[in-house]
């Protein structure tokens, strides 16, 4: 049987004959994967593009957002704009902030700044915010700085102080879609951090609560130079820069040196400027006798040898009849005089009554009252010079200082006391009046003492003892009476009063009254001022006021350069001399002075001086002479007297014996310390022919005919070394004279030289009579007053300006 025409049989059957079509069903399926595959992929890569894309647009959206808030904050603009794409989600929030607080010793001060922010998240989850002025961008858990913030941190090159400004945006409205309109509200919390504490020893800056922490941590890291710790509690001083990172608490810390470490009157912020012994910020009116001199108080004051010092009167100064000023008068404004007015040197003045009578190097010179001839004289000054401003701001801020002390440190801030060895080194607080006798000591041994008071303040018979310094910061009116410090050191005791002050100065004050612009100002009769008042309106000198300016306070000389060299030949005036003549007469004088030149010398010596009506000299004083011999002793021919007559009289000579040239100093010496004038220089004219002779020997100073029990030493050159000394410490003056090559010249230099005198040698003697004409004239010369610029030690600097100068911009953003 034919199978043509037919199928397969069911047993020939196999899978082949399906091969094409399923072949074609999975190649098409491969297409179709293949072609799933790589538009997957390339979506993702598409994606990944446009977010990318997005994230830079977002960047540069925001970096517009902030031109826009920088141009509606700056300098005299008030309002601008900024314009919000559609294509996401904006949001105000105000749940950070930024503090900033500076520290010192003994207070700190804080503020706290919201950081009101501005959120964006664009259509692919893109985060961005503009905070603190600065642009952020979030990048997952964690941020990164796009534009910095306006935060610097400057660092002296020496790297011990440093600087921190921040001008802080901090944002807040209601936000639209597209334009909105940016206004700069009134900027609040602007100036100096500093300014209340004075010195900053760091500063400590702290952001919390920012979404943004881990940028703020990156940015504060590198500003500052900051190392990284764990922990930013500090204790003193820091002395590098450090910065704390808490993740949990999205908190960022920063403690960076500003100043460091100074002494609380830097803190305050004081820097005196003193002129001389008295500073009045107002009209003054002249109508007793006053002496202003100047000593050096670093050895304390010593009757004599003084110089005349600075009045100062930042107004007009008017003299009465009656007035005396011993001193150098300097106005800025009207001089003038009525008939009888003295004073003891030429005044200085921008506006001199009078008429112009000569002009000397260049500096108008009048005759203030027309007298003939003239009795008052007035030198222009070419400028004015600078009135000195009042201290409430810091005096202020020490009360305030020494109260946060306190209350801070209980166990270091004490109270005053009236016992004299409880108030020592350290800080004291009085809310209310000191009293009389609530003190009468302040011990600065240990240290410097510093007291605010709240309130009046009244000292009587108040010591300052010690090495260090006292300083009273005053609230309000000053009463002293008998105020002493040791060695008349001045500038160890400090009264700083306000404006509103009125100040009364009695009896005896030494020390500095620093009250500029003080209400009034009253110094009673008689009383004895060493250091330098300044004060402000309402001056009432009393009668026979003295003050004794320490020169080493003297920051500034009110009278410029151009105006300092003037001399005026007035018949000089110098100041009165006590004199005494102290002569060899041992045995050798005979043949050394055989003519007895020595006698005529001293006489003619006498001869130039002053008695009491004398025109030379200041006030109504008098010289004073005294005469006195030696050989192993000392001998008086007459006491230190206003007589020059009796006193020229009693010069009289004999020649006997041995040398004590030690025996002579100390007899005059002796007569000093009985009868010298308080107002006079004192000057020895001490001639001798030999040498001590003998010049060391044993002494029995305790025995009979039959014997000796005690026997001393003694060594007559080192004697009169001691004497010498003793001149000098009595401020004495000793002009030695060497008559014939046997005189001890090397002694009597010695002599000379330690009390910063002169020695003569003379051959013979007919040279006497010219030394003794010389030693006269030197002695009795007027000299000119001149002044020399002096420091003040301490504050020993003042507070940079704005060494942490923060600023906060409130800025809204709306429709």
């Amino acid at each position: 049987m034919n199978n043509f025409g037919k199928g397969l049989s069911d047993d020939e059957r196999t899978d082949r004959g399906v091969s094409p079509q399923v072949g074609i069903v999975l190649l098409f399926g491969m297409v179709i994967i293949g072609a799933s595959l790589i538009f997957a992929v390339g979506s993702i890569a598409l994606g990944s593009v446009e977010t990318q894309a997005m994230a830079e647009q977002g960047e540069q959206m925001m970096l517009q957002v902030d031109n826009g808030i920088e141009t509606a904050t700056g300098d005299n603009v008030s309002s601008g704009s900024v314009y919000l794409e559609d294509d996401g989600e904006y949001e105000l929030t105000n749940d950070s902030q930024i503090t900033i607080t500076a520290v010192n010793n003994y207070a700190s001060d804080r503020t706290t700044i919201p950081l009101g922010s501005l959120q964006y998240e664009d259509e692919s989850g893109n985060t961005f915010a503009h905070q603190a002025g600065g642009v952020w961008r979030g990048e997952g858990s964690e941020a990164r700085l796009v534009s910095r913030p306006n935060l610097r941190y400057y660092e002296a090159a020496n790297g011990t102080e440093g600087r921190v400004e921040l001008d802080i945006t901090n944002l807040g409205g209601e936000l639209d879609d597209g334009e909105n309109r940016v206004t700069s509200r009134p900027v609040s919390g602007e100036g100096d951090l500093s300014r209340d504490i004075g010195f900053v020893n760091y500063i400590n800056v702290t952001v919390s609560g920012s979404a943004y922490h881990h940028g703020w941590a990156t940015f504060l890291e590198d500003e500052f130079d900051a190392a990284s710790r764990s922990d930013c509690d500090v204790a003193g001083s820091p002395s590098e820069t450090i910065i704390c990172h808490d993740e949990s608490t999205e908190t960022v810390t920063v403690i960076a040196p500003i100043e460091g470490e100074n002494p609380f009157a830097s803190h305050v912020g004081i820097d005196p400027t003193i002129y001389g012994g008295l500073y009045a910020d107002d009209d003054l009116t002249i109508d007793e006798s006053v002496t202003v001199d100047r000593y050096n108080g670093t050895v304390g004051w010593v009757s004599g040898n003084v110089t005349e010092d600075l009045l100062v009167a930042n107004g007009e100064l008017e003299l009465a009849s009656d007035a005396n000023i011993t001193g150098v008068p300097v106005v800025d404004g009207h001089f003038s005089g009525k008939d009888g007015a003295e004073t003891s040197n030429i005044a200085f003045a921008t506006d001199p009554a009078g008429t112009r009578i000569d002009e000397i190097n260049g500096t108008e010179v009048y005759n203030v009252t027309d007298s003939t001839p003239p009795e008052l004289f007035g030198a222009k000054l070419s400028e004015s010079f600078d009135g000195i401003d009042d201290i409430d701001q810091q005096t202020e801020r020490a009360i305030r200082l020494i109260d946060e002390y306190e209350d801070s440190n209980p166990i270091a801030s004490e109270k005053l006391e009236s016992e004299s060895d409880k108030n020592v080194d350290g800080f004291y607080y009085e809310d209310s009046d000191i009293d009389g006798d609530d003190i009468d000591e302040f011990d600065t041994s240990n240290g410097d003492i510093h007291v605010a008071v709240d309130g009046n303040v009244e000292l009587d018979g108040v010591d300052v003892t010690g090495d260090g310094r006292a300083y009273l910061y005053v609230s309000g009116d000053i009463d002293t009476d008998g105020v002493t410090v040791d060695g008349d050191q001045a500038q160890n005791f400090w009264i700083y009063g306000s404006s509103d002050a009125d100040v009364t100065v009695r009896n005896v004050f030494q020390g500095v009254m620093y009250t500029p612009e003080s209400n009034s100002l009253t110094v009673a009769k008689d009383t004895a001022v060493y250091g330098s008042i300044v004060a402000g309106e309402g001056i009432d000198i009393g009668e026979n006021v003295s003050i004794h300016f320490d020169e080493t306070l003297r920051t500034d000389v009110p009278i410029p350069e151009e105006n300092r060299d003037v001399t005026i030949e007035i018949g000089e005036r110098r100041s009165p001399l006590d004199v005494t003549f102290v002569l060899d007469r041992s045995g050798s004088m005979r043949d050394n002075d055989p003519s007895e030149q020595r006698v005529d010398a001293t006489k003619n010596f006498i001869g130039l001086m002053q008695g009491e009506d004398s025109s030379v000299l200041e006030g109504d004083q008098s010289d004073q002479a005294g005469v006195y011999e030696f050989n192993q002793n000392g001998y008086e021919r007459h006491h230190l007297s206003s007589d020059l007559s009796s006193v020229n009289s009693s010069v009289e000579t004999s020649a006997s014996g041995g040398t004590g040239i030690y025996s002579g100093i100390e007899i005059a010496l002796d007569e000093y310390e009985r009868n010298r004038s308080s107002s006079a220089e004192q000057h020895m004219i001490l001639l001798s022919d030999g040498q001590n002779d003998p010049a060391t020997e044993w002494v029995c100073t305790d025995g009979g005919w039959l014997g000796c029990d005690n026997w001393e030493f003694y060594d007559y050159n080192q004697q009169t070394l001691d004497q010498a000394e003793r001149a000098a410490d009595m401020n004495v003056t000793i002009h030695t004279i060497g008559l014939s090559d046997d005189a001890d010249s090397d002694m009597l230099g010695d002599i000379a030289n330690e009390t910063d005198g002169d020695y003569y040698p003379a051959e013979d003697d007919d040279e006497l009579e010219e030394i003794f004409e010389g030693i006269a004239d030197k002695v009795t010369a007027s000299s000119p007053t001149t002044f020399e610029v002096a420091s003040v030690d301490e504050p020993t600097a003042s507070p940079h300006d704005y060494a942490v100068n923060v600023r906060e911009h409130p800025v809204n953003i709306g429709g």
